[in-house]
């Protein structure tokens, strides 16, 4: 595969349209007539190093500024343990019926060199995300050091537990999230999410950096959020992004109205004419772009 094309590379383009869709930042200021505050939703990356959010200055500052804080799940407190909060196991005949002779020998060669069978374990989508994770930490952003491999968004949410600061999840446990769109993901999605996955498998076993463009382009803020474009048109399953996002702007919707808030979210959810900032303006709050640094 030239291109790896199913869910957060999705989301990236080499060619930009600059203007509204393209505002050149990863913050987001929220307001509304009859509301005394202003809130902020920043844009984060999961597989960036952490220590990019310390560079963005006025992002730091407006997450000390909150009252409360959002994030998709939390990660170094008490989450919501509610569903089964296991992924559905698939193994070695399964993938043997699943992929190509040429994917096999890839994905053999990368659990080989892994020394990790449990990857056959995982269904099409929960691999794909391990993938790519990996993919992103261990090839692109060069900026790690050491083993550590902490997400950008369990960093921020111990920045405002430091700060002592009211911390929520917006999502109950993802696992179950993860279960679902995998076990509703129609054979021709499970098909490109293998060819995706091994495609990335075979350049880290070459050593090969060429799909880390899109580290690069969030860090320059070269996003294009892509408001006039159908979420239903990109291919993500319902309940990985829309259903999230639905559910998440009423959660919103009651909280910026009270509190000064601060939500910290993965960037795809504030893309397209359901994301985020469209649905929120439906709702007549000016969600307007602001430097991130």
């Amino acid at each position: 595969m030239k291109k790896i094309t199913f869910l957060i590379l999705t989301t990236f383009s080499s060619v930009f349209s600059f203007g509204q869709n393209v505002p050149k930042t990863l913050l987001w200021e929220v307001s509304k007539p009859g509301i005394p505050h202003k809130s902020y939703m920043f844009a984060t990356f999961h597989e960036v190093n952490p220590a990019f959010f310390l560079s963005l200055t006025n992002t730091v500052e407006k997450l000390n500024a909150a009252k409360v804080v959002y994030l998709e799940q939390l990660f170094n407190g008490k989450n919501d343990t509610t569903g089964t909060g296991r992924i559905s196991t698939w193994n070695t005949q399964k993938w043997h019926k699943a992929m190509t002779p040429e994917q096999e020998n890839i994905f053999r060669d990368f659990v080989s060199k892994a020394e990790d069978i449990s990857y056959y374990q995982l269904p099409p989508l929960p691999l794909f995300l391990t993938i790519f994770r990996i993919y992103g930490q261990n090839f692109c952003d060069t900026s790690y050091t050491g083993t550590s491999r902490e997400i950008m968004d369990g960093y921020i949410e111990k920045l405002a537990l430091k700060n002592e600061q009211t911390v929520l999840p917006l999502d109950g446990n993802q696992l179950n999230i993860i279960e679902e769109s995998s076990r509703n993901m129609h054979q021709s999605k499970d098909s490109l999410l293998t060819a995706s996955s091994v495609d990335l498998m075979k350049k880290m076993l070459a050593d090969d950096d060429s799909e880390c463009n899109f580290i690069n382009d969030y860090k320059q803020f070269n996003l294009n959020y892509q408001f006039d474009t159908e979420i239903s048109k990109m291919g993500f399953p319902p309940q990985f992004v829309l259903d999230r996002n639905n559910k998440w702007v009423a959660i919103l919707d009651k909280s910026f109205k009270v509190s000064q808030c601060f939500v910290a979210v993965g960037l795809r959810h504030f893309f397209y004419k359901e994301g985020l900032v469209q649905q929120l303006i439906r709702l007549g709050y000016e969600v307007k772009p602001v430097p991130a640094r």
